[in-house]
């Protein structure tokens, strides 16, 4: 495997990581929306002649689109994430508030009553 394809698949499994990065291109794409119409309404000849505008409007909404869904799709990754690692956490904790407290039947007797 090579370092490019390396370094793809260690990203991938980092939901923060894409979250961030997807949510950045979401919002760079969003920038470039108006300089494409200032351009459009400035230089229309050129934009007219080669239906330009609308080839722009769609790549612009299709990556708009595209980075917002993976950017969804991310905060929901870090999300299940954080659940699952609480998970863990509230196990250990468990696991060691029973070594710790004594249970009901060790402190008063086997049936709970304290031995009456």
């Amino acid at each position: 495997m090579s370092v490019a394809q390396s370094l793809w698949a260690s990203i991938q499994d980092d939901p923060v990581f894409m979250r961030k990065v997807n949510g950045w291109l979401t919002i760079f794409w969003l920038l470039n929306f108006p300089p494409v119409l200032a351009v459009y309404f400035f230089a229309p000849d050129a934009w007219k002649s080669a239906s330009i505008l609308y080839l722009a409007l769609v790549s612009i909404y299709a990556n708009v689109a595209g980075h917002l869904a993976a950017w969804q799709a991310s905060r929901i990754e870090v999300v299940q994430m954080e659940d699952a690692n609480v998970a863990d956490v509230l196990e250990r904790v468990e696991e060691v508030h029973s070594h710790v407290v004594p249970s009901p039947k060790t402190e008063f007797g086997e049936d709970g009553l304290g031995g009456r």
